[in-house]
């Protein structure tokens, strides 16, 4: 049993702006399956392009009970997920995630873009080996925000009957390929409040590690419970509906060099060149972004500072021979870009 609970937190962890879709984020297709082993199974239903955690509750821990627990009741594996037609934003339908009990824990309802597969074992024991997740949303922006409209209700403690303090959650991941690999060099977060109505929540997301690594995937995931380190409560229940996004555009303008013939191999939103650089160093970018850049000595010192217009120049005269880095940032002072240059004399 503590492995499907580990289960569920490994569910939830896994300049202007521009708009772009989310697919289907306003809910409005949906599809249905069935969950379970044969002579137990369950119709389940979700938002087309997204998931729920009822498959894996309810046929993974049906198909591990029925082995490691014959005659065990199956009803002990619930559903979480379901289509709503009443309480919406727009449109004909939402989606809406419950907190309910699986078997004897209580456990946040899911729902996420991306698609959580888990290994098991039958033998020596039923087990769980491991997650692995795929999908999201594919973007050409950097994605800057996430916003969804939501009604939240608060759940109760089933001991004493009384609603108490919780919250829900929408967790955010951009999606970078490094290497060969999926890695997550950007998150956003926000906790979900009580309501009696829907209103716009918003998630910024931020990018601790300096990267230019284009986001390739958006993944977005929505928990019934558990914001804030609020104690899950029962029948917490989270509706969802017209989730969008915006992102800054990758701008790839080729650097202009001393012939005036563009390099057309640079991708980078503003090209640094030459490296090394001897007198002068170039940046050239959009146009008027508020972009600015500066060059970083390799004990730490800022030795430059400058905004960008476009088309720059920085003298590197003064500066000592050696190795330097520099931190492209945007209007907000968030980094869009960094790298090595040297400087000669």
């Amino acid at each position: 049993m503590r492995k499907i609970y580990l289960l569920f937190f490994a569910l939830i962890a896994g300049t202007a702006s521009f708009a772009q879709t989310i697919t289907n984020g306003d809910m409005e297709m949906w599809r249905t399956n069935t969950a379970g082993p044969t002579g137990s199974t369950t119709t389940i239903e979700a938002p087309f392009a997204w998931y729920g955690a009822d498959s894996i509750f309810i046929g993974l821990g049906r198909t591990i009970g029925k082995i490691a627990f014959p005659g065990k009741d199956d009803s002990v594996w619930r559903r979480q997920l379901y289509k709503e037609v009443t309480t919406i934003h727009g449109g004909s339908s939402s989606a809406k995630i419950l907190t309910t009990y699986q078997d004897t824990l209580l456990f946040p309802g899911v729902l996420s873009n991306a698609k959580a597969s888990v290994g098991i074992t039958i033998t020596p024991k039923p087990g769980i080996t491991g997650i692995t997740y795929s999908g999201g949303t594919p973007v050409t922006l950097r994605p800057k925000t996430v916003s969804a409209w939501v009604e939240y209700a608060a759940g109760y403690d089933t001991a004493t009957f009384v609603t108490g303090v919780d919250s829900g959650t929408l967790t955010v991941q951009a999606i970078a390929k490094v290497g060969t690999v999926d890695s997550i060099i950007g998150t956003g977060f926000v906790n979900i409040g009580p309501g009696t109505s829907f209103s716009q929540i918003t998630a910024n997301i931020t990018y601790p590690k300096d990267t230019a690594d284009s986001v390739t995937l958006l993944r977005v995931t929505f928990a019934s419970s558990g914001g804030g380190g609020t104690i899950p409560q029962y029948h917490s229940v989270l509706y969802i509906d017209d989730v969008t996004m915006t992102g800054i555009p990758y701008v790839h303008t080729p650097p202009v060099d001393h012939s005036g013939v563009r390099n057309v191999a640079d991708n980078k939103v503003v090209s640094v060149y030459p490296n090394p650089a001897n007198g002068t160093l170039y940046l050239d970018g959009p146009m008027n972004a508020g972009l600015s850049c500066k060059l970083i000595a390799m004990n730490g010192q800022v030795v430059v500072t400058t905004t960008l217009t476009g088309h720059d120049a920085i003298n590197t005269s003064a500066l000592a021979s050696g190795s330097y880095i520099y931190v492209i940032a945007d209007a907000n002072g968030s980094t869009i870009q960094n790298g090595t240059i040297a400087v000669n004399k």
